[in-house]
């Protein structure tokens, strides 16, 4: 049996709004291309979409030395928490 549908989320983030903007253009294009190439349909909605806002700089380096401190290599990364 084949499902009539199929559902999906996707969580884009990036510290630049640009960046996660066009990321979202692409691959709903590639959905789009692929869905037609296989006659199907696609449909998508955004759910939440929010300006990228960076974490206050002291507190990143506060956590930045507790995780050196615990003898860990700190990441640095976009987290979009708090959302």
């Amino acid at each position: 049996m084949i499902a009539g549908e199929a559902r999906a989320t996707l969580d884009i983030r990036h510290a630049s709004d640009r960046a996660r903007t066009e990321a979202l253009d692409e691959l709903i294009r590639r959905a789009e291309s692929i869905a037609a190439r296989r006659g199907v349909t696609v449909k998508w909605r955004t759910l939440l979409a929010q300006h990228a806002v960076a974490m206050d700089p002291f507190l990143t380096e506060q956590i930045e030395h507790a995780i050196q401190k615990a003898g860990c290599e700190p990441h640095r990364m976009a987290s979009g928490g708090g959302t």
